[in-house]
């Protein structure tokens, strides 16, 4: 009977031990996941502030500036006011009417129209001609000014890209 009871206190006891080290885990990854999110946030937001943008990060998606970037690069983008900010050499981040998603492309040209108005003709360094459509400033997210290599594969992973 002796046996028996400590065999049952046993059980009890990793029954509670198991609890205890379950909840502890629980709350510690949660606590994790809430300094992240935190610090992630207020980065955003700050680069948001002192870089001038909507999108201060983004993660490359594609090959086509190759070598310059590579797919998996976090690139750093700062806000441009107006088309005199660019030169032709600059790499811009922008959104085409024909794809939902951002580009990064280099200006080869700067092309004023008839009015007045400026584009900018863009080409991947990858790519071997010109992008179809020349891009106008109100299109224009920023610039970029700096990259961290591989970074943001996280992203791309967390996107399911």
């Amino acid at each position: 009977m002796f046996k028996n009871k400590r065999q049952a206190k046993g059980k009890t006891l990793r029954r509670r031990l198991a609890r205890v080290v379950g909840h502890e885990v629980v709350r510690e990854v949660i606590i994790a996941i809430l300094i992240i999110s935190i610090l992630y946030f207020g980065l955003r937001g700050a680069l948001m502030l002192a870089l001038n943008t909507e999108s201060p990060m983004m993660a490359v998606v594609s090959n086509s500036m190759k070598p310059t970037f590579e797919r998996g690069d976090l690139l750093l983008i700062r806000g441009v006011s107006s088309p005199a900010e660019i030169a032709i050499g600059d790499i811009i981040v922008f959104r085409s009417e024909h794809q939902s998603a951002l580009i990064v492309h280099r200006v080869i040209e700067k092309i004023i129209d008839e009015n007045g108005r400026v584009w900018f003709k863009t080409q991947g360094d990858a790519n071997p001609g010109p992008d179809p459509t020349p891009v106008r400033p109100e299109d224009i997210k920023g610039k970029v000014t700096f990259m961290i290599p591989k970074l943001g594969h996280i992203s791309l992973l967390l996107r399911g890209s």
